[in-house]
């Protein structure tokens, strides 16, 4: 049927005036570059209707076809895969009441423009990827997918449009309450003002998503606490680069979250930069806790190109870590991919550990930034550690501890190639 056309050869008598009823099945693949809804295409059919004498069939009269055009018809592509059930959007396969908690729902290529809300423990998928399935929020003051159900999987989408300056591509929360155990992987969230917003939201895994192209890519907020974000595995790495602010924000008291084995400030080779505008990682707002790599390669980051590497900042932000990443270079810790500063402790964060002093796997290599390695500044900002590490090439200095920042430890770290200062300390502690 490549040229429109349907042949049926017919083997057996029929009488005159035999009904034939055909059932077609149309295939459509639509232009991606073209924000088309999927549910309105119009089907166009040309039927040739054939009269047959009963006695001999080989003798027939071919009367002229008659043109059935359909207006805009409801084509069913998405499909609940445990009931069997077909529906023409996302929203009406999710309130269908035969879909159940456990079930789900899968998209065909295309464009959904509408606002979908989860509030079934359900996974929402696509058969052939984010590259050519797309959620395009209809109503752009409102994320274009909402999760507010434990237990959600959301997988293969390109997820756009919503333009509500707190909002989100895809926001996950409660509330009133926390949302656990939820899978947000293989997507791409570009053109929001964040591309996933957590709210609430704890022992879940966002991970092998690409997230640019937003004000902010990910923020952790409201009490989000021992969520994992990327992972051991080179297939879940988040690439999180070229948004206009923060590649990832932790924010709001949100406790004990863990970052391993992201691409953040680089594109997906992890050689080249595609700043984040503001910081890489900003921890703010008393946020405690958390780890920015690890003990190994799997947990290793990539921090580079961005303005900032890496940010934590203000009171009860305590006893972050960040351990084994590379900060200014590229994934192959050759490269120079410098940001602007690596590091940034301030506003009275303290117990801030960069590396560690008895464990040398911990250790950073923060080189070739172009401002320096690691400052630490503000009122209060204490009990920093900045030990092991690596410091190589960085423009005006490797560690600078700025005027009463109180007790910062600096032990056991390897200087080479300062233009300028290895280390400075301006009457501090």
């Amino acid at each position: 049927m490549d040229d429109g056309h349907v042949q049926l050869p017919i083997g057996y008598k029929m009488a005159p005036g035999t009904t034939i009823n055909l059932k077609l099945t149309y295939i459509f693949k639509p232009d991606m570059g073209e924000m088309d809804e999927i549910w309105t295409y119009s089907v166009g059919t040309s039927v040739a209707v054939l009269a047959a004498e009963p006695e001999n069939y080989t003798e027939y009269e071919k009367l002229p076809p008659t043109d059935q055009i359909s207006g805009p018809q409801i084509i069913a592509a998405v499909k609940n895969t445990h009931s069997g059930e077909y529906f023409a959007r996302i929203q009406e396969a999710i309130d269908d009441p035969d879909t159940k908690d456990g079930h789900a729902v899968v998209a065909c290529p295309g464009v959904y423009k509408e606002n979908v809300t989860i509030t079934k423990e359900i996974t929402l998928a696509s058969w052939h990827g984010r590259d050519v399935t797309f959620i395009h929020a209809a109503v752009p003051d409102k994320p274009a997918v909402s999760v507010t159900r434990d237990n959600v999987n959301v997988n293969g989408f390109t997820i756009s449009n919503s333009r509500q300056a707190t909002g989100a591509g895809l926001f996950v929360g409660g509330m009133g309450y926390a949302v656990i155990n939820c899978q947000i992987y293989s997507n791409r969230f570009e053109f929001n003002p964040a591309g996933i917003l957590l709210n609430n939201v704890s022992q879940s895994h966002i991970f092998n998503n690409l997230i640019e192209d937003n004000k902010d890519g990910l923020i952790i907020s409201k009490n989000s606490h021992d969520n994992l974000i990327g992972g051991l595995e080179s297939n879940q790495r988040n690439v999180i680069s070229q948004n206009d602010s923060c590649g990832m924000i932790i924010r709001g008291g949100s406790n004990r979250n863990k970052i391993f084995g992201n691409f953040i400030g680089v594109d997906e080779s992890g050689l080249a930069a595609r700043p984040n505008g503001r910081s890489g990682i900003l921890v703010e707002s008393g946020s405690a806790r958390n780890e920015i790599g690890g003990t190994t390669a799997a947990h290793r980051n990539t921090i580079s190109g961005n303005k900032k590497g890496i940010e934590i900042d203000g009171e009860g932000s305590d006893h972050n870590r960040i351990w084994n990443n590379a900060i200014g270079l590229g994934s192959n810790w050759i490269k120079h991919v410098p940001n602007g500063l690596g590091i940034v402790i301030s506003g009275g964060a303290r117990h801030t550990a960069v590396g560690d002093t008895t464990v040398k796997e911990a250790a950073n290599h923060i080189c070739y930034n172009t401002s320096g390695g690691v400052r630490v500044s503000g009122m209060g900002s204490d009990s920093t550690l900045i030990a092991n590490n690596q410091f190589a090439g960085n423009g005006q200095f490797g560690v600078s501890v700025e005027k009463n920042a109180g007790k910062v430890l600096v032990r056991s770290n390897v200087f080479m190639s300062h233009p300028h200062y290895s280390l400075i300390f301006n009457d501090s502690d």
